[in-house]
């Protein structure tokens, strides 16, 4: 893929980078290898912002929920060692907790099982003390299951909780010693763990937030990584995910068939994501027609997507140190370029004032999200639910664009020209799904 090819990828993969990103602000790193080769790899921003530390390629991020993969690869590890079976009830691990002995492995690493999410007691001071595997155990023992297992899928970050501890008792090790004997020594994965604030990490950068009024930065919030644990506790950098998903897809970890059932699809369910299927801890979607496996991560400071084409051997990592950074959306742009297809940027249109007031309310999208349009000295802006609105492009052929974001949406209208909804382009592609106007 070298001569003309990659040098489109370096061109198109570059020019997104600083569209994307402020040279002054957090950061992005960007990896784009097809096999061994390496087509594009390079940062733009800030590792740390107060001393002015340019972001590196070579830099260590916390990697949140792409966590949920290794977590997943390691119960099927154990399952093909005859350590357990995904058709144990998890009870038979975790004896203390009540709703185990309904649950069964399988569900659980499908977000099938109906593990609540919601602590029982939460604090001022929750998520930034270090917390033990037995005090995560304790608090989602006394929550009430969300539904009966197997009957809706949900995310569920404390069921991934649960089979980290389910490691740990099988294996006698920490989950995270688990994964560094059982994955990343082996695959050679060395700038990838688990470790505490305390622990002085080479190149690791600092974490931050421009989910603010102004998109202006702040440090983000302290967090501890034992509180996601197995479910998003990991570091990692562009080149161990890369390793990481090679590897995995080609049978060095876990054999072809473990991996054919991680990629399985979660049966349809009542909650199941529109955008993407699910398999065991790993998303399955498809970029330009192309199947791809992988996760994202959102955790305080920082996001990331990890993209995996298993035909193409073609990987791509976003890795950024800003929690408000759409690292889904970037992974499947530079996707789109390292598979030659890269997204156009819309036309921009000046709409009229009766066309832009005309779609001004507020549209349902699901049960728990809304989408509030207003119009602020001649500007559109668009609030998700009860987050900060952000301003709106109005394009060519009615379209109407969030900066940066591939979705787009065009007014829909009844026999008397009134806007009654919108026709929603999930990832900029058809088919659309009609979202209605409630105000």
């Amino acid at each position: 893929m070298r001569s003309q090819g990659q040098t489109q990828i370096v061109e198109h993969a570059t020019a997104l980078l600083r569209r994307l990103v402020k040279h002054d602000g957090p950061g992005v790193a960007v990896l784009i290898r097809c096999g061994s080769e390496v087509l594009f790899r390079e940062s733009y921003g800030r590792a740390d912002i107060e001393l002015d530390v340019p972001l590196s390629p070579n830099h260590v991020f916390r990697i949140a929920s792409i966590t949920k993969m290794m977590t997943a690869a390691e119960i099927l590890k154990l399952s093909e060692e005859g350590k357990l079976t995904l058709d144990d009830h998890a009870d038979k691990y975790l004896p203390e907790i009540p709703v185990a002995k309904f649950v069964t492995v399988r569900e659980l690493l499908s977000h099938t099982a109906g593990i609540s999410d919601q602590p029982t007691f939460v604090s001022p001071d929750f998520g930034k003390n270090d917390r033990t595997t037995e005090e995560l155990l304790k608090d989602i023992a006394l929550r009430p299951s969300d539904f009966d297992p197997g009957t809706r899928w949900s995310y569920s970050n404390a069921g991934y909780v649960l089979l980290g501890a389910i490691i740990e008792r099988v294996t006698g090790a920490s989950w995270k010693d688990a994964f560094h004997e059982d994955i990343f020594l082996p695959l050679g994965m060395a700038r990838t763990g688990c470790f505490g604030n305390e622990v002085i990490i080479p190149g690791r950068v600092r974490g931050y937030t421009t989910e603010t009024p102004d998109r202006s930065p702040k440090n983000a919030e302290e967090f501890s990584l034992s509180v996601p644990m197995a479910s998003g506790g990991l570091l990692s950098t562009l080149d161990d995910l890369a390793i990481w998903a090679q590897s995995l897809a080609s049978g060095k970890l876990i054999s072809l068939e473990s991996f054919r059932q991680m990629i399985e699809p979660t049966k349809t369910l009542p909650g199941m994501p529109t955008r993407h299927g699910y398999g065991f801890g790993t998303i399955l979607t498809r970029v330009r027609g192309e199947s791809a496996i992988g996760h994202t991560g959102q955790i305080p400071g920082y996001t990331s997507c990890l993209t995996h084409f298993p035909s193409l051997d073609v990987t791509v990592v976003v890795l950024s140190n800003d929690h408000y950074f759409d690292a889904r959306g970037a992974g499947r742009r530079f996707s789109a370029i390292a598979l030659g297809q890269p997204y156009t940027e819309p036309e921009l249109s000046t709409w009229s004032k009766v066309e832009v007031e005309s779609v001004l309310g507020t549209y349902q999208v699901d049960t728990e999200t809304t989408w509030t349009l207003s119009q602020e000295d001649g500007r559109l802006f668009c609030q998700r639910s009860n987050r900060n609105r952000v301003p709106i492009q109005s394009c060519v052929n009615s379209e109407l664009h969030l900066a940066f974001e591939l979705d787009f949406w065009v007014p829909v209208k009844n026999s008397e020209g009134e806007v009654v909804g919108m026709n929603h382009f999930e990832d900029g592609e058809a088919p659309p799904r009609f979202v209605s106007r409630i105000e």
